[in-house]
């Protein structure tokens, strides 16, 4: 009998994501090939540099380098580094932005905060343009198109286009144009693309979480407090709906570190890690009770 295809999806949560990395180096130290990958916004960078080359550690090396370039380090400086409490996702941002009466002008004539060439060359030092057909295994990522506000499942043709869409925080960086479409990051439509990895093979899905926990008494002091709680709480339960759809799900122990501190990669790659070691008799136990007959029909029917 045929074995089962693993398929990985990896959700958004910009810097968070590197905990993707320590997820991928364990599943392949304990054996678990990775047949298929899927992602949104940076679980899309990274699933793609790991179909492209199958090589984790040349990716962590990449991702190292970036942190310590002197591009990132000036984007970080002039449009991150707020010197306020740590925002936990890109509205925590802007909305701290407002406050400070930054912003005003800056969104009156302008459709992003930063230059797409940012993201253009930083994704270029990590990927070379091929099509996606042309990977050593099967991806796809999201992408939301502002235009129809429907979601676009990205499974051939550029693959540093399709990469740069889903990565595209809206408003952070500039909507990608493509036949008509505006297209912003996956995260905002679907964090995790479970679906698209069925479609391109999966039988065995493991997705992998960063999204930040709700806070559990979060500040309801102002009009900004409540639109992003209730922005939080939205996200929140849309990601536990989108995740049904796995076998295993990985939430890595990231805490507080905010979407920002790509400094803080050994402490994220450290928590993939440690998420994979944590469930990998669950993952095997259920992996292996997933090639009996019955089972396989089962999912059949429900596909």
């Amino acid at each position: 009998m045929a074995k089962l295809k693993i398929g990985l999806v990896l959700g958004g949560g910009g810097a968070r994501g590197l905990a993707h990395i320590g997820v991928i180096k364990k599943l392949k130290e304990f054996g678990l090939p990775i047949d298929v990958i899927t992602g949104a916004s940076m679980g899309a960078i990274i699933g793609a540099a790991y179909a492209q080359t199958l090589d984790i550690q040349y990716i962590e090396s990449k991702f190292r380098e970036f942190i310590t370039g002197k591009e990132y380090q000036s984007v970080k400086g002039r449009a991150i580094n707020l010197n306020e409490r740590k925002p936990d996702s890109f509205l925590h941002y802007i909305s701290t932005v407002v406050k400070r009466r930054i912003i005003i002008n800056l969104a009156a004539n302008r459709v992003s905060l930063i230059q797409d060439k940012f993201l253009k060359n930083s994704i270029a030092q990590l990927l070379k343009d091929i099509h996606i057909e042309a990977l050593k295994i099967p991806f796809a990522c999201t992408a939301l198109d502002l235009v129809s506000g429907k979601e676009v499942v990205f499974r051939r043709g550029s693959v540093l286009k399709a990469v740069r869409a889903s990565a595209s925080i809206p408003g952070f960086l500039p909507p990608v144009d493509e036949n008509g479409k505006r297209l912003v990051d996956g995260a905002a439509i679907n964090n995790f693309p479970t679906q698209a990895a069925k479609d391109l093979g999966a039988d065995f899905l493991i997705a992998c979480d960063v999204s930040p926990e709700l806070e559990p008494e979060p500040p309801l002091n102002n009009v900004i407090d409540i639109f992003i709680r209730a922005h939080h709480a939205a996200i929140s339960r849309l990601n536990q709906l989108l995740v049904k759809d796995a076998d295993i799900v990985l939430k890595p122990e990231i805490g507080g570190i905010n979407w920002t501190e790509f400094e803080q990669i050994d402490t994220l790659i450290k928590q993939g890690e440690a998420e994979v070691d944590k469930h990998i008799h669950e993952i095997k136990k259920r992996y292996k009770r997933m090639h009996y007959p019955w089972n396989r029909i089962k999912r059949r029917k429900k596909q």
